[in-house]
């Protein structure tokens, strides 16, 4: 991903395998052990010495992030909390 590829983390099975908490975590102290992906993930992108080295004004970094939950054939997004 620090390279230009698009990534994906997908956590798929049945309901109550702890998806959410594998994603989510227990809390969103970033101090913790018990947090999840998604805030570990956003450590290491924006920490990574990689990009702090690579800055350059001539470059443009996007950096998207969605959370989607399909359920019951219905799309909905985590971060809006609309359905789609």
């Amino acid at each position: 991903m620090l390279e230009g590829y698009n990534s994906t983390i997908i956590a798929y099975g049945q309901t109550g395998t702890g998806k959410t908490f594998t994603m989510d975590g227990f809390n969103y102290d970033l101090h913790t052990e018990r947090r999840g992906i998604i805030s570990r993930a956003v450590e290491q992108i924006f920490s990574s010495k990689h990009l702090q080295e690579s800055l350059n004004p001539n470059l443009k970094y996007i950096i998207t992030v969605s959370y989607f939950q399909i359920y019951k054939e219905s799309i909905s997004d985590l971060l809006e909390g609309k359905q789609k």
